[in-house]
């Protein structure tokens, strides 16, 4: 498979995406957010080859150097894609369609003044709930515990999506082989890792019981 297979070429003339036509079968599809080189990804997609994966990234740079990784293991369950994040999951991704959602370390913008940029946002994560499947999760994870309690903020006044765990997360609860780059890096220097995982329940808008 060559390197350029694994892009993802967007259209806005056939959008929203069909997942079976990306994929060609009909898989439950996770997608990463801001992915890096792909390192956590290429492992998750190898670790569930019944699983499609995409990954969202705009550095070219990295973005390349997954795609050449992709090519190189004839990994044919991941798509990447240079775009911008909420663009691609307001005009690309059919609602309700991902099973999870991965999203690590994104940067807190931490002055006043650049807060606008913050990937979590009201629009933000009201639109993730949009797009996650019914049962389906989403993974978030981060450095800064600022941060993190203003995304779980976010969560609980503007979705209906229910917080399945939240916390620290200690090391030896996850093997350093899911753990991403960043992560290594953190831990490394003894910074605490903060991780909430959130569940679009089964019966519509409503929190599960």
């Amino acid at each position: 498979m060559e390197p350029v297979e694994a892009m993802l070429v967007l259209d806005e003339s056939q959008a929203p995406l069909s997942w079976p036509a990306v994929f060609g079968n009909s898989g439950p599809v996770e997608i990463e957010i801001g992915m890096g080189k792909g390192t956590l990804l290429r492992r998750l997609a190898a670790l569930s080859p019944e699983r499609n994966f995409i990954g969202i990234e705009r550095a070219n740079k990295y973005l390349r150097l997954a795609a050449q990784r992709i090519a190189r293991d004839r990994q044919t369950n991941i798509r990447v894609v240079r775009t911008d994040a909420v663009y691609f999951l307001e005009t690309f991704v059919p609602d309700e369609s991902v099973a999870v959602f991965h999203i690590y370390f994104s940067d807190p913008w931490p002055k006043r003044r650049h807060a606008k940029r913050r990937l979590f946002q009201p629009p933000f994560v009201q639109l993730l709930e949009r797009k996650t499947a019914l049962g389906g999760l989403i993974h978030i994870r981060t450095d800064v515990e600022w941060y993190f309690a203003d995304m779980v903020r976010l969560f609980e006044t503007e979705t209906a999506l229910a917080i399945r765990d939240k916390g620290t997360l200690d090391a030896a609860a996850l093997p350093r082989e899911m753990q991403t780059n960043f992560e290594i890096k953190y831990r490394a220097t003894g910074k605490t890792i903060y991780a909430l995982t959130l569940l679009k329940g089964v019966c519509g808008g409503d929190r599960p019981v």
